[in-house]
Parts: structure tokens; C-alpha cells; sequence
């Protein structure tokens, strides 16, 4: 895949060190906030589709090459390092796409700092405690980081964990993870902060219009969740995937998905007030 992309810099915030990646492009920017262990070379596909649009990632402490942090940080506290980060790089305004574990950090920093976020998108995502039925074999696999470090465990959970479809190719994902895999510990350290969190009573505070995907063959976060977070977000809209299970934003065909995005950013509902001035071009750090 040809990528002539400013390459990953790194930032301090809090004490902790943390690998960022911005992809200029046309504002606002899209923030990926992605799930358990995700490290930024996981994105690659996705950002391609989503050009020209301006996109910024990142690696969670612990995942990646960001630092180890020392104890369990909070979802709050996750999503407080993510503003901090974003004020560091200027940025003033930004759309959201928070997926699986990332879309709790997502729904955290639209509470927290509604007038950063624009416009949000949750895939494949929960309220976390509170929420719905979720596939026991799914989970189980989601509490261990195998499927960085091992090929066998990783086409498994691929296929029969996450519902993905055979037709489905996620050769440039294996890749990324095999190259970064999180450190266990930094792996464990989110477990803890996802089993602790829920949105379940204030969903209905995020006022910001908001995109809920999900594959319709996801066993990691089923349907039914996402349903009921589009339920209880006032401005938010369902769009299920066809054919598609719990990676559906990391495949390497990503086209049907990331037209989806940019749909919903470019045009979405009609706000009720009018945007903050643009934050200006974004350049590497």
C-alpha cells in the first residue's frame, strides 16, 4: 500500500508519552480512537479510503510504542489525555469514530468536552455495563491479547470469535498487529478500564448528531447493542452492515464502510448551530 504520509511522532501529556499520527487533509479532522491493544498502522486501509479528509491517531498508553503507563487509567481519564493531546496539536474542533473499546473513550469525550466534538461515530461499540447480552466466546478472546502474537489464534478469532466472513481480507490488520503488538500488561490495563465503565445512565447527554455502525454479523458487540445505543442518543442514526462481522473498519477493503463515514460527516443532519471556525491545517509533530 503506497503511503506517503507524514510518519508517527510523539507528544507528552501527563507524563505519559504517546505516539501520534496526523494524516493531513481536509477539516475538520476525523479522530480514530480504536479498540483493545490497536496500534495506528491498524488504520492504514481506512484512512485511505476516508482521503482526502485530514485523520489523527494514535496509540493508547500501553499499546503500540506509546509508554507503559504505571497503574489502570480510567476511561475518563483516557478520554482526558485525548483532549489534552488534541489541545497540544491545536485543534479546536474534531469528528470522533470511537471502535469497540475505542467507542467508550469516544462516548466519554463527547460528555466531557461537548464542544470539541463535532460529530460522532461509534462502531462495533457498548454502554459497557448496563448494556446488552454480549457472546461469551467473543469476550473470552477479547481478554487476552493472542491474537497479536499468535497467526493460529489470529485467523480464529477473525473467523469464528468475531463473525467476520471468509470472503473478508485482513492481511495488512495481521500484519500491523504482528509488528506492534500492545505490551500485556498495557493490554490488561484497558481490560481493567472497559470492565469498570458504562455509559449506560447518561447516553442520553450526548447531544452531538452520531452515526452508530455496526456488522450485522458482529459477535463481539452484537446488533442488539448498537441498537440500543442508537436508542438512547438523541440525535444518533443505526446503519447495519451487510455480510460484515466486528472488524469491519479494519479489512483491507474498506470502500462500502468509509463512504458510509464520510456520508454521514459531510452531510449528516443539520446542526443546531452553526460550527466553530475550522482548526487549521494539521502537520506532524
Amino acid at each position: 500500500m503506497d503511503d506517503r504520509h507524514p510518519k508517527p511522532g510523539f507528544i507528552e501529556v501527563d507524563g505519559h508519552r504517546l505516539r501520534w499520527s496526523v494524516w493531513p487533509g481536509q477539516d475538520p479532522p476525523l479522530l480514530l480512537v480504536g479498540g483493545l491493544g490497536a496500534n495506528i498502522e491498524m488504520w492504514a486501509p481506512l484512512r485511505h479510503a476516508l482521503a482526502p479528509r485530514a485523520t489523527i491517531a494514535f496509540d493508547a498508553p500501553g499499546a503500540g510504542e506509546s509508554s507503559l503507563p504505571l497503574r489502570p487509567l480510567a476511561i475518563d481519564q483516557l478520554s482526558g489525555l485525548v483532549a489534552t493531546a488534541l489541545n497540544q496539536l491545536a485543534v479546536s474542533e474534531i469528528d470522533v469514530l470511537g471502535y469497540s473499546f475505542g467507542g467508550s473513550v469516544a462516548q466519554a469525550l463527547a460528555r466531557s468536552r461537548p464542544h470539541l466534538v463535532r460529530r460522532l461515530v461509534l462502531v462495533g461499540a457498548t454502554s459497557g455495563w448496563g448494556g446488552l447480552w454480549l457472546n461469551p466466546l467473543a469476550v473470552a478472546a477479547l481478554l487476552t491479547p493472542a491474537r497479536y502474537f499468535s497467526p493460529q489464534h489470529t485467523r480464529w478469532a477473525n473467523r469464528t470469535t468475531f463473525g467476520d466472513p471468509p470472503s473478508a481480507s485482513f492481511s495488512h490488520l495481521d500484519r500491523a498487529r504482528a509488528a506492534r503488538p500492545p505490551h500485556p500488561v498495557g493490554y490488561w490495563w484497558q481490560i481493567v478500564a472497559i470492565a469498570t465503565w458504562s455509559s449506560h445512565d447518561w447516553l442520553d447527554q450526548i447531544q452531538h448528531e452520531t452515526l452508530v455502525l455496526v456488522g450485522a454479523l458482529d459477535r463481539a458487540a452484537p446488533l442488539a447493542n448498537s441498537a440500543a445505543l442508537a436508542r438512547r442518543i438523541g440525535r444518533a442514526r443505526l446503519h447495519v452492515v451487510a455480510d460484515a462481522g466486528h472488524l469491519l473498519l479494519l479489512a483491507d477493503e474498506t470502500r462500502d464502510v468509509s463512504s458510509r463515514i464520510t456520508d454521514f460527516l459531510d452531510r449528516g443532519h443539520a446542526p443546531d448551530r452553526q460550527p466553530d471556525a475550522a482548526p487549521p491545517l494539521l502537520a506532524e509533530r
